[in-house]
């Protein structure tokens, strides 16, 4: 059961990520009619909201590759704490 709900919660947090990248999606889908560009903020192309979306996106990517990179001198040199003592 535990599998399951994590799992719809992973699908719909997967769905509103796209959503909000690409608004629209899933227009047309289960006998709807419209128009997906019709989501869009009013003033934007579906280029220039894809790059308001995406560029924000990949700045914060490359900031976490280099921190990860930053911190590999400190993951090198972790040690092994026991979380409890052996019972004799």
């Amino acid at each position: 059961m535990v599998w399951i709900v994590a799992g719809l919660c992973t699908l719909w947090a997967i769905l509103a990520s796209i959503v909000l990248i690409y608004p629209g999606f899933g227009v047309n889908w289960f006998g709807q009619h419209g128009n997906p560009n019709s989501a869009l903020p009013a003033g934007f192309t579906r280029g220039q909201f894809e790059m308001s979306q995406l560029a924000p996106l990949a700045v914060l990517l490359v900031i976490g590759i280099v921190f990860y990179l930053a911190g590999a001198r400190t993951r090198r040199h972790m040690v092994e704490v026991p979380l409890a003592f052996k019972i004799r």
